[in-house]
C-alpha cells in the first residue's frame, strides 16, 4: 500500500488545478480577515460573521476529494493495480486515505487565514478571548475528516472532479442558506457542515451608547467559553460517522471495480 500512495501523492501533486484553486482560496481567506474587520477588530468580524472561517474552505475539500478519487475511477486504474497483485482493501484504503487527510488539513489550514491576516493588519481585539476561539478552531479538524469521508462516497458515485468542485460550491452557499432558515436546526453535531456553526456559535450581546457627537454607538460582544460537552460530541459524532462513510466507500468502491 505504500507504493501506491506514493504514486498518488505524485499525480496529485502535478494538478494544475488543485494548485491554482488552493492558492486561489488562500488569497481569498487572506483577504477576508484583511478587509472585513468589524469595528476595526478581527474578534469584532467573528461575532459578526461566524462563517467566514469555513465556508470557502468546505469548497477546498470536495477539490481535493475529487481530484485523487475519480480520475482513476473513470481509467480504471484500480483494476490494474488489483491484477498487479494488489488486496482490493488496500487499494481502496490507499485511495481514502491520500484523499481524506489532505482534504481536511488543507481546508482546516485556511480556516486560520482570516485569523492571521486580520490580527495582523487589524489586530484582535477585545470582542472575543483569542484562546476561546482557537480551541474551537481547533476542533474543525473533526468535521473536516467527516465531511472529507462522506465526500470520498459522492466521489465513487460521480466519478467526475469537475461535478465535485459543483458539490464543493453546493456545501458552501447551501450550508449558508439552510443556517439561514433552519437556524436552530443548523447548530448541532449531526451534519458535519452544521457542526461548524455549532462550534462558531458565541453566545452574543450588544449594548447601545449614545454620544453628542456620534450618536448612537453600537458595541457588540461574545463569550467564547466551550464545553465539555461540544468538545465530546463533536469528536464523537465525527469520528462514528467518519467509520460509517469509510465502509459505505467500501462497498460503492467494490461494485465499481467489479463492474
Amino acid at each position: 500500500m505504500k507504493n501506491l500512495i506514493k504514486s498518488i501523492i505524485y499525480e496529485t501533486m502535478r494538478s494544475k488545478l488543485l494548485i491554482i484553486f488552493y492558492l486561489v482560496m488562500v488569497a481569498v481567506m487572506i483577504l477576508l480577515g484583511a478587509l472585513n474587520a468589524c469595528d476595526y477588530t478581527t474578534s469584532g468580524l467573528y461575532i459578526q460573521d461566524q462563517s467566514i472561517t469555513y465556508i470557502f474552505p468546505l469548497t477546498v475539500t470536495a477539490l481535493v476529494v475529487g481530484i485523487v478519487i475519480c480520475p482513476d475511477l473513470k481509467d480504471k486504474v484500480a483494476n490494474y493495480e488489483i491484477l498487479s497483485g494488489h488486496s482490493r482493501i488496500s487499494v481502496y484504503l490507499a485511495r481514502v486515505l491520500c484523499a481524506i487527510i489532505p482534504a481536511a488539513f488543507l481546508s482546516y489550514f485556511l480556516t486560520f487565514l482570516p485569523m492571521i491576516s486580520g490580527i495582523l493588519f487589524w489586530g484582535w481585539g477585545d470582542r472575543l478571548d483569542l484562546t476561546d476561539v482557537l480551541l474551537r478552531q481547533a476542533l474543525f479538524i473533526f468535521p473536516f475528516i467527516r465531511l472529507a469521508a462522506f465526500t470520498c462516497v459522492l466521489a465513487f458515485m460521480i466519478k467526475s472532479e469537475y461535478a465535485m468542485i459543483a458539490i464543493g460550491v453546493a456545501y458552501s452557499f447551501g450550508t449558508l442558506f439552510l443556517s439561514g432558515i433552519f437556524e436552530e436546526a443548523s447548530s448541532s453535531v449531526f451534519v458535519s457542515v452544521y457542526n461548524f456553526s455549532y462550534l462558531m456559535g458565541f453566545d452574543r450581546w450588544t449594548i447601545y451608547n449614545i454620544s453628542p457627537e456620534s450618536g448612537i454607538i453600537r458595541y457588540a460582544s461574545a463569550t467564547g467559553s466551550i464545553s465539555s460537552e461540544m468538545i465530546v460530541s463533536t469528536i464523537t459524532a465525527s469520528m462514528l460517522m467518519t467509520l460509517v462513510y469509510v465502509v459505505l466507500g467500501y462497498a460503492l468502491f467494490r461494485r465499481n471495480e467489479m463492474n
